[in-house]
């Protein structure tokens, strides 16, 4: 038929283009966290050595949203809707979006629900360079008496370095903090202590590790 509707159906001008699968960002806002860089955040590159915070940002000191990976050690809280942009109502309370009286139907906009823009890390310490670019070493610390010089030899099964001896290089802007007890300083590091450090792992000629860049300390409390 001439005129028939073939051309101008469904098929010849379907939505496939714009539709979720091709346009929907939600999956990827969904995986989308705030940070929050503080004046006390440490910043390390892909070496262990600290960095400016500016390294987030191009020549024209505009944010470069093409960064590299990094890993951020950090404490999650709730954003206020003044932080994240959206609109929702304070948590807890919700909308009547077709005015029946009731905020519970399928219409409304129940605001207590949170989702992943919601939330912020404010950054303890940021590690640039990808997930294995900086080593989780757990074991015992050593500092010789003498020198202060500090060496962890590492657990068997420390995901890290197992049964290595390296030395402690402790970095400018490096956390130390007790567990469950929270920051502390460098006089917290003892001989003797339990310790999980974060750093980079630098090798000899043999590719063995012998010392770590210390971005991070987390000590294990003293037993009673």
């Amino acid at each position: 038929d001439a005129n028939d509707d073939d051309a101008n159906d469904d098929d010849a001008n379907d939505d496939d283009a714009n539709d979720d699968d091709a346009n929907d960002d939600t999956d990827r806002n969904r995986a989308c966290v705030a940070v929050s860089v503080l004046s006390d955040t440490g910043i390390f590159d892909a070496m262990g050595n600290p960095v400016a915070a500016d390294i987030f940002f191009d020549n024209a000191g505009i944010p470069d949203t093409e960064f590299a990976s990094a890993t951020v050690v950090g404490q999650i809280r709730v954003q206020d809707d003044d932080e994240d942009g959206d609109s929702e109502a304070a948590a807890g309370t919700a909308s009547d979006s077709d005015g029946d009286g009731s905020a519970d139907d399928d219409s409304d906009s129940d605001s207590g629900a949170r989702g992943l823009d919601d939330l912020v890390i404010d950054a303890v310490v940021i590690e640039l360079g990808p997930a294995d670019t900086f080593a989780s070493v757990r074991g015992v610390i050593t500092v010789d008496a003498a020198t202060q010089a500090i060496t962890i030899t590492a657990d068997a099964d420390s995901s890290g370095a197992p049964g290595a001896v390296l030395t402690v290089q402790l970095q400018t802007g490096a956390r130390v903090f007790i567990r469950d007890q929270g920051e502390t300083d460098a006089a917290a590091i003892v001989d003797g202590a339990r310790a999980e450090i974060d750093g980079v792992l630098m090798l000899d000629a043999a590719a063995t590790p012998t010392a770590i860049t210390a971005v991070l300390v987390v000590i294990e409390p003293a037993a009673p």
